[in-house]
């Protein structure tokens, strides 16, 4: 009884450990996207920008405003990804952690139970 409650302890724990993992992918994936699409329109603004039709100096302007905000949501975006990748890499470093501290205490309380059990069926 005791065996079964502990493995089952164990299986929740990864699992919880496994969601968190899952739910920071899905949100790197998301912000993924977002930087792909705004590498898309700044293509679109470089298209615009360095066409060789001649724009009209206050267009020119506008682009130039339009590329750098896209720019800096790109710079933002970009820290985002690292400090989500940062964070993902080390839930999986304390799920790892915690997985290997799982086993020893799984294998020891099993080596515990087998003594105790030979040491019964000895005295017996």
């Amino acid at each position: 009884m005791f065996l079964n409650n502990r493995f089952l302890l164990q299986i929740l724990v990864i699992v919880f450990f496994a969601n968190i993992s899952f739910a920071q992918q899905d949100k790197m994936n998301e912000l993924l996207d977002r930087l792909e699409k705004i590498q898309k329109d700044i293509q679109t603004l470089e298209k615009a920008v360095y066409s060789k039709n001649a724009a009209l100096p206050s267009d020119n302007v506008v682009v130039n405003e339009a590329l750098t905000r896209q720019l800096a949501k790109i710079s933002e975006l970009e820290k985002q990804i690292q400090q989500m990748t940062s964070k993902f890499e080390e839930n999986n470093y304390k799920l790892q952690q915690l997985s290997d501290r799982l086993n020893k205490v799984s294998n020891d309380s099993q080596f515990r139970f087998q003594q105790l059990e030979s040491n019964k069926a000895i005295s017996e």
